[in-house]
């Protein structure tokens, strides 16, 4: 469907109230410069910061660094603004101001959400929830309740999504102020519509409108509920539903001159009138929104548009236009596609160049904790020299003895001093191949996705005009003529279904289970390895992450049980309880005995590596000629 999807107005800063400490006249003067300031501004940041530790005055200090966060992001990769943020976060719980710190923190976290770094997002998220739910601290729990499900809603993951905003809802009900239900309410009600529930979904869009409505919110409020009500139901096909909320949106927002927003609503509407086959109407929605999309530059709109330009001219035989606004589609498209994949790879030479200083960090760390253990090994040898020394008038037996001494010690601590060294550089070792793996396996998929766009958005879009090209000067009597457009839209389906295919592997769209029955099958077929699977409760999808893991390491204990065990059974055991995920795997193979591999092979050790990433636990069992069983288990929420 050839239209914009609204998102809703969501809480990121609700109401914090005043001050709790009035800063001096001199202090405002530094916050009131370090928000307007563009670039730099540093100087600014250190003179507000000083002045407001010097006054224990924890919400300046938040203020000082969550301004100057703004003016570091338009500058710096997000990992120097988080960074930022988080040194302002310890500073605050130094001082005591334990609300401020967390509030701060918040703030890092949408970094890391405008960045897509989720895990490190809701780490944070996770972190401030546990303290507000400690303090029995209402507003505050409604905040991290409202985050979490926003984080999830960017994943996806919808479903967990409104379990968050569920609970907001009820912490909600605790608070006189209405406008924190009203906000529950609809992200309740676009979590739902996005999970198709049309019904839960309509019902929580309602309900807010009517709270909205009641409380006498602000036009520009009123007018995102009667858009996304006018959404839920187009999606639904109860198209005269949705005429009557857009043509409400189209009255407010018009009013206003929320031209941006209007020629959202006004595309809408366009595409409504299309399914209604009602094509004069639609085609003017279209032209008053493609005159409002050119005035307020909202290039990803006037795509759309241009798109949906191209389909209704189509329709009507006028084949010209329709490959007018095609062309016009295709080249913003492109323009679009290319300034994505420079920002792409501006944001890759920057963690290129920060990953590069982190290492030359690391390595210099290194080299001065070498020379420190120099100048004090050497400093050690003068003393003993001098002590040589003044021992000589006890006799020259005793000095001999006393070197020996010295010299076996000294040996050993060096020997000891050499297998540290030998063991650390063999964790660094095993740890970059176990990098080198996961950037290998991401790079894969990140190929993959790359390629199945270019499918989709150029040949797709190249065989489209090839198509409508024919259609317009082909005789319909022409029966070969006939047979290549019959092949054409073939070769459109097939682009299509080979992009779906690549972009949608067995494990990132069925899950971890169906992952498994996949790789079952596949391992059988090669008549080597009988792989028995036993799977409990494992309906829900996990995290993304959690799946990615767990599927490795089978893949992992199967090369193991194949390569090194020569088994020929395999036997895999997968369940969830409320608390955790359980994971077994045996086999009838050689086997070995642990205590004297201590696990040092890459394979055992990169399982190792994801159970700790997972914060699991490991309990290896075999012994020569009995086999192997390898027992898995990782926390899990629901």
């Amino acid at each position: 469907m050839h239209h914009i999807i609204p998102l809703i107005v969501l809480c990121w800063a609700l109401p914090l109230g005043g001050l709790a400490q009035a800063p001096t006249d001199s202090l405002s003067v530094y916050l009131d410069s370090l928000k307007t300031v563009e670039t730099g501004g540093q100087a600014l940041f250190e003179r507000a910061r000083q002045l407001a530790i010097d006054h224990q005055n924890g919400p300046a200090l938040r203020q000082a660094y969550s301004r100057y966060a703004d003016v570091l992001a338009k500058e710096q990769p997000y990992s120097i603004v988080a960074e930022h943020l988080a040194e302002g976060v310890r500073q605050l719980h130094a001082l005591g101001q334990t609300a401020e710190a967390e509030a701060l923190q918040d703030d890092q976290a949408k970094v890391y959400l405008r960045a897509a770094a989720f895990p490190e997002a809701q780490a944070l998220l996770l972190d401030n929830l546990a303290r507000r739910e400690a303090r029995k601290d209402t507003v505050e729990r409604f905040r991290s309740y409202n985050y979490l499900g926003q984080l999830h809603g960017l994943q996806h993951n919808d479903s967990l999504a409104a379990s968050y905003f569920k609970q907001a809802l009820e912490v909600a009900k605790l608070i006189p102020k209405a406008s924190y239900q009203i906000s529950a309410l609809g992200n309740l009600g676009i979590s739902y519509m996005n999970m198709e529930q049309w019904d839960s979904a309509t019902e929580y869009l309602r309900t807010g409108l009517q709270m909205k409505q009641h409380q006498g919110s602000s036009p520009y409020s009123l007018a995102y509920s009667l858009h996304n009500l006018g959404l839920a139901f187009e999606r639904q096909g109860r198209l005269d539903s949705a005429l009557h909320y857009y043509q409400a949106t189209v009255e407010i927002r018009d009013s206003l001159g929320d031209h941006a927003n209007l020629a959202s609503t006004y595309n809408n509407l366009g595409w409504v009138y299309y399914q209604q086959a009602k094509y004069p109407q639609a085609l003017r929605y279209y032209q008053d929104a493609e005159a409002l999309a050119l005035e307020t530059g909202e290039t990803n709109l006037l795509r759309n548009i241009w798109s949906n330009f191209s389909e209704i001219y189509r329709d009507q035989g006028r084949y010209q236009r329709a490959y007018r606004y095609l062309y016009q589609f295709d080249t913003l498209n492109r323009r679009l596609f290319d300034e994505t994949k420079a920002l792409q790879l501006a944001e890759l030479e920057t963690k290129y160049q920060t990953e590069k200083q982190e290492k030359e960090l690391a390595q210099l760390a290194v080299t001065n904790a070498r020379q420190r253990e120099e100048v004090q090994r050497r400093a050690l040898q003068n003393r003993n020299l001098v002590i040589v020394i003044l021992c000589l008038s006890v006799g020259v037996g005793t000095l001999v003895l006393y070197f020996l001494y010295r010299q076996r010690k000294q040996k050993q601590a060096a020997q000891r001093q050499e297998e540290a060294y030998q063991r650390e550089v063999s964790q660094i070792l095993r740890d970059q191949e176990l990098k080198t793996w996961d950037a290998l396996l991401e790079g894969q998929d990140k190929e993959r996705r790359r390629m199945a766009e270019d499918l989709h958005d150029r040949l797709g879009s190249t065989l489209a005009a090839t198509r409508m090209h024919m259609e317009a000067v082909i005789n319909p009597e022409d029966q070969v003529a006939t047979r290549a457009l019959s092949l054409i839209d073939q070769a459109i389906v097939d682009t299509r279904e080979i992009a779906h295919d690549m972009l949608t592997g067995v494990l990132s769209k069925f899950g971890l289970a169906a992952a498994l029955r996949d790789l079952k099958e596949t391992m059988e077929s090669t008549q080597r390895l009988a792989l028995t699977l036993h799977i409990r409760q494992m309906d829900n999808r996990l995290e993304s992450e959690q799946e990615v893991h767990l599927y490795r390491i089978v893949q992992e204990a199967l090369s193991n049980a194949l390569q090194h065990g020569k088994a020929t059974q395999v036997q895999i055991g997968l369940e969830k309880t409320e608390s955790q995920i359980a994971l077994n795997i045996t086999d009838n193979g050689q086997g070995f005995d642990p205590q004297e591999t201590h696990g040092s092979g890459i394979g055992l050790t990169n399982i190792h590596r994801r159970v700790a990433k997972l914060q699991g636990q490991i309990q290896l069992t075999s012994a020569p000629g009995a086999g192997t069983t390898l027992s898995i288990t990782v926390p899990y929420t629901p």
